[in-house]
């Protein structure tokens, strides 16, 4: 008799509604202190996309990749989202400029309002350099005939050497000044070898773009740690139907009334 007593509890319980509730249990502090009530911001790239390393193939072989500054730009903006403080409003290409690894003028005060557009703060994209640097030898490799039979052949041996520049400024939109000034750099070094030279240098940049473009999800994450608090969460489900204490419960908690919750819910 007991089994189908507790059968039909399970079963009643199955049929009581549930809602998933999430609540905030604390906000761990940035790097880099904003200004208060700062709630969203826009992105600026100023970035310019215009001078190719290599004319014959500036599809790969370009200081400033496109696909890699899409990367630093996302990883940017999925970080700072992800981390449920500051609400990016919208990405926007003005002020752009080719210094080759330099930090250009800092934006006037004008000109970051009306970037801006009303919102509290104004990211920005404003260093991204590459100086690539092939190197290519000869050495002595061994070739596996089969039955552990080998042959020394020709080896072909490529190295390719990029120091990655990425930097990053933050601006209060309210009052135009500079809030922050972050550079990033990082040596990227990658080897290829083949019995074919052309083999080498396919190689090389495959795996250039492949990783620059992981170096430039990195980066975005990184700036985006630096400068965003970090919200923190808790989430769990709770009756929503069943009898009177349980919905009367649950609205209460809804509401942000937790007080009025517990005292709902512990009664006899």
């Amino acid at each position: 008799m007991k089994v189908y007593y507790f059968i039909g509890l399970i079963l009643l319980a199955s049929c009581i509604p549930t809602r998933t509730i999430s609540w905030t249990t604390g906000e761990t502090a940035a790097e880099i202190r904003l200004p208060e009530q700062a709630k969203s911001l826009v992105i600026l790239n100023r970035i310019r996309l215009a001078y190719p390393y290599n004319q014959i193939n500036s599809t790969i072989l370009n200081p400033n990749n496109p696909s890699i500054l899409n990367s630093t730009l996302n990883g940017l903006r999925s970080q700072i989202l992800s981390q449920g403080r500051l609400n990016v409003t919208g990405t926007y290409t003005n002020y752009q400029h080719t210094d080759y690894g330099n930090f250009p003028r800092l934006l006037t005060p004008l000109e970051v309002k009306s970037v801006a557009a009303g919102n509290d703060l104004v990211l920005s994209l404003e260093m991204m350099d590459q100086s690539i640097s092939d190197s290519y030898s000869i050495d002595i490799g061994r070739q596996d005939l089969g039955n552990n039979a080998y042959r020394e052949v020709d080896m072909f041996i490529g190295r390719r050497s990029i120091p990655l520049y990425i930097g990053w400024r933050l601006y209060n939109s309210r009052t135009g000044e500079l809030i922050d000034e972050w550079q990033k750099e990082e040596d990227y070094f990658n080897e290829a070898e083949s019995f074919q030279r052309v083999r080498i240098t396919n190689l090389l940049n495959t795996n250039y773009v492949n990783k620059l473009n992981s170096l430039g999800n990195k980066f975005g994450r990184l700036y985006g740690m630096r400068i965003s608090p970090i919200v923190h969460h808790r989430s769990m489900n709770i009756y929503t139907g069943g009898n009177l204490a349980l919905i009367n419960g649950a609205n209460a908690a809804f509401a942000d009334n937790w007080q009025a919750a517990l005292e709902i819910w512990n009664q006899d």
